[in-house]
């Protein structure tokens, strides 16, 4: 027979089919729930270079197994694929001694930054002349160190930040010594 009111036992006897299995047992349960963990679906999941564990069934290499092509010298080129640059041409200005990158050992032979005192000898048109000398420089490390980013080279960060903070200084000491006279200027009226 079947009771049409539920009794006071039945929700007791009952399995739990109703309880989600993300809630906790417990009331005010701090415990993690005891389901299955969903995995992040992350394909190199397990390749370890330092527990040399490697790839499974399942994974490819990003390399192929073919030969790959190599770079065609451009002595080699056609004739309509060559191309003949100026060897004047001013974007050269960005490279020292028309050299893709240099050497740490060539960006670190530099000098020290002009001191202001050996600046305020100098002219107006010596110090104009030593401020966009200071920026070409700025410009030629700032174009290096994008290349050297660029084709993950690894080596002369340090080098190139030495040489820039010394440009920076001699611009630093040229904009006081100019301050500077125009102060006395002023104060000569």
């Amino acid at each position: 027979a079947l009771h049409t009111r539920p009794s006071s036992h039945a929700a007791h006897f009952l399995p739990s089919l109703v309880v989600p299995c993300t809630s906790s047992t417990a009331c005010f349960s701090t415990s993690q729930p005891q389901c299955a963990k969903r995995r992040d679906g992350n394909p190199n999941r397990g390749v370890s270079a330092v527990r040399r564990t490697g790839l499974n069934k399942r994974q490819t290499l990003s390399v192929l197994k073919e030969k790959l092509p190599q770079p065609v010298h451009p002595d080699d080129l056609p004739d309509e694929l060559k191309i003949e640059t100026d060897p004047n041409h001013g974007l050269w200005g960005f490279f020292k001694d028309k050299k893709l990158l240099t050497t740490p050992k060539e960006e670190f032979a530099f000098g020290r930054a002009w001191s202001e005192v050996e600046l305020r000898r100098k002219s107006w048109d010596d110090l104009h002349k030593l401020w966009w000398v200071c920026v070409k420089e700025r410009n030629r490390i700032a174009t290096v160190t994008h290349e050297r980013q660029r084709l993950r080279a690894g080596y002369g960060e340090y080098e190139a930040l030495e040489r820039d903070a010394t440009v920076h200084e001699t611009q630093k000491n040229i904009r006081t010594v100019l301050l500077q006279r125009y102060y006395a200027f002023e104060r000569s009226l």
